[in-house]
């Protein structure tokens, strides 16, 4: 949404990203929302040229992304591609075809933040479609990041819009009080997902991803939840220490 001033006042995002399994959704470690906001706080109250200028920043995140949870990935012997992806999901016996797939969704984010940056002299109007068809494509090369959807997560939503809305406003349950450290805790863990069976690496490599969208989508949220993206093993340990109210944001 853009105000008559240009500038972008609300980032509205519908619906999820196509699955990268077959015959099912998944579901993600990290509350999908999360992902969404992360964008959405380095887009909401700048100018379309300057959203505009900072996809290529949100290109490098989604490296980073892939990079952060390239445990996950599995070689199925189609070489040296699934290093070079870092973000495909390769199963036996579709490797090749998820390769494939990974490739056309990697050059199409690329095409088309490459049409919107080159697109800055354009009218406004443009560049609002151009911004907008770049950001969905960002979101869908993210959606299919091994470790960011998997396929043995919770597929319930397990609270996480009220746990946003948590970090959003600092309020809690239905008299709004005001959130203790405890609170903020619950709701950075509430949107994390790591069910099933993990190995220390990948635990570690999920809480770490985990820690740094949330430091960005929800400012100072981990600061009064007494967490630290620069410290993902104190975190983890929390996590695993949480109370059984952790479950309520109620």
């Amino acid at each position: 949404m853009i105000d008559e001033s240009g500038r972008i006042t609300e980032m509205l995002s519908a619906g999820r990203a196509a699955s990268p399994f077959s015959g099912t959704m998944g579901a993600h470690t990290t509350a999908w929302i999360a992902h969404v906001d992360f964008i959405r706080a380095r887009l909401v109250n700048k100018d379309v040229t300057a959203a505009v200028n900072e996809l290529p920043g949100l290109v490098d995140h989604v490296a980073k992304v892939a990079q952060q949870l390239e445990s996950f990935a599995k070689d199925d012997g189609t070489g040296d591609i699934t290093a070079d992806l870092a973000g495909t999901h390769i199963s036996e016996p579709a490797g090749a075809k998820a390769a494939a797939r990974a490739e056309a969704v990697q050059a199409t984010m690329d095409r088309l933040v490459r049409a919107a940056t080159d697109a800055v002299d354009k009218p406004i109007g443009i560049q609002a479609m151009l911004l907008q068809q770049a950001v969905g494509a960002i979101l869908e090369r993210l959606n299919i990041i091994p470790g960011v959807t998997r396929e043995v997560a919770a597929t319930e939503g397990r609270g996480e819009g009220t746990y946003r809305t948590m970090l959003r406003t600092g309020k809690r349950g239905r008299k709004r009080e005001e959130m203790k450290k405890k609170d903020y805790q619950n709701a950075v863990f509430g949107l994390l997902d790591m069910k099933g069976i993990l190995s220390d690496e990948q635990r570690l490599a999920l809480i770490q991803n985990h820690l740094a969208i949330i430091g960005e989508a929800y400012p100072d949220a981990l600061a009064k939840a007494g967490l630290s993206k620069d410290s993902p093993g104190k975190a983890l340990t929390q996590w695993e220490k949480r109370g059984k109210d952790s479950e309520d944001p109620f």
